[in-house]
């Protein structure tokens, strides 16, 4: 069992460092104090576009249609190597720097030929972006219970329903929408229907978020929308599965997101703990500083290697659902509290934006919640070990 990085995969770690210290660390401020308005956005996608001239966004992505052959462990070190080196892994919602959006892996996968040749190379290259359209006003991770519907009438489908806290919808070209196109009950009667947003009937809302430009998230009302039935994404009734699917990438590779960011934290915790002085010497000889970074170290390299399994597993074409829901739960619980921990160490400065801890804390708590909360993790978890049978909203017959 060989735990070192390839000489490709470290090159590959070197090129993303390069990139966030040039392109991404020194506009981070930037584009958050400018959210939500065009001079943020521009910076964003600027940055966005020249991550894609190094190929960094068409990593993971099938090579016929632009993309870069990776594994998924790879990846997760693109992501990490943003993070650990003072930047961020997104730069806008639901749009990663390195590797497949979740709706980018589910039009790779799934699209038709007409989709994948349309949509995907232009999401790589910057140009487009689609949004997630799976919770509802009523329902979250309970994903199965949507009420939005896409009734077919001749060539076309018309979608009524909302949806919320969508990941970019300010500025998203299309919505990947979850709908349901039968009255079969739950996952059966669901679909996944592109929806392009300059169609007639879409209303946009937005809601202001803790952590702001990179979590910007809104809602979208959909009132008689029509499109044509060859925006359907995969077969009819299936959509409710390719969801899943791209939920178990979208969560493993957190992991990765978060420990980087974390990691990021403790140095500069370590670093700070070692020059600042009360009572005549370095806090970090104070137990309690001390013990804060021998703790955050021991739990961020476990967490590191939980997520690399998940990903190995996603790479080996192993099911990883189980692996992906633990990182899902625990790893964002454990960064939140390692940078939480790193801003008590550097006290005062730990409270203000002279640090980007505040930053780091705000955009990791999102982790708790966006792509299915913590809580729904652990049922997850207990369904993979003890089986269906034991899952709490399971009825009996």
């Amino acid at each position: 069992m060989d735990f070192s990085l390839s000489e490709e995969q470290q090159i590959f770690v070197d090129t993303v460092r390069d990139f966030t210290l040039k392109e991404v660390q020194p506009w981070v401020r930037y584009i958050e104090e400018n959210q939500g308005n065009d001079l943020g956005h521009k910076k964003a996608r600027e940055i966005f576009k020249n991550a894609a001239k190094l190929g960094l966004t068409a990593m993971g992505y099938p090579e016929v249609v632009g993309g870069v052959k990776s594994d998924p462990l790879t990846i997760g070190l693109g992501c990490e190597a943003f993070g650990l080196h003072g930047g961020l892994p997104q730069l806008e919602s639901g749009q990663p720097l390195c590797g497949p959006s979740g709706p980018g892996s589910v039009l790779a996968i799934a699209g038709s030929k007409e989709q994948k040749e349309e949509w995907v190379p232009k999401m790589i290259a910057g140009e487009k972006v689609v949004s997630i359209g799976s919770t509802e006003p009523h329902c979250g991770s309970d994903a199965s219970q949507i009420k939005t519907t896409a009734r077919r009438e001749g060539d076309e489908y018309v979608i009524n329903g909302e949806k919320q806290m969508m990941g970019g919808t300010r500025w998203s070209d299309a919505h990947l929408v979850f709908a349901r196109t039968s009255d079969q009950p739950g996952a059966k009667g669901i679909s996944a229907i592109l929806v392009e947003t300059n169609r007639e009937g879409i209303e946009k809302y937005q809601f202001r978020t803790l952590g702001g430009s990179f979590w910007e998230i809104g809602g979208i009302r959909y009132k008689d929308v029509r499109v044509p039935v060859a925006n359907l994404v995969g077969e009819e009734g299936r959509g409710f599965y390719l969801g899943m699917g791209m939920f178990d990438w979208m969560r493993a590779l957190a992991g990765c997101f978060t420990v980087g960011l974390a990691q990021k934290s403790l140095d500069e915790s370590v670093a700070y703990a070692k020059q600042r002085q009360t009572f005549g010497q370095p806090i970090g000889k104070w137990e309690s500083v001390q013990f804060r970074i021998a703790e955050g170290a021991t739990l961020l390299e476990a967490a590191r290697w939980l997520s690399y399994r998940a990903l190995w597993l996603a790479g080996a074409q192993k099911p990883y659902t189980k692996e992906a829901s633990m990182v899902k739960w625990w790893v964002p619980t454990i960064a939140f509290n390692v940078v939480n921990d790193c801003m008590q160490n550097l006290g005062a400065t730990g409270y203000t934006t002279n640090s980007l801890d505040e930053l780091r804390l705000r955009y990791i708590r999102a982790l708790w919640v966006a792509d299915g909360t913590i809580d729904i993790q652990k049922i997850v978890i207990g369904r993979e070990i003890l089986g269906r049978d034991f899952v709490p909203y399971r009825r009996e017959k």
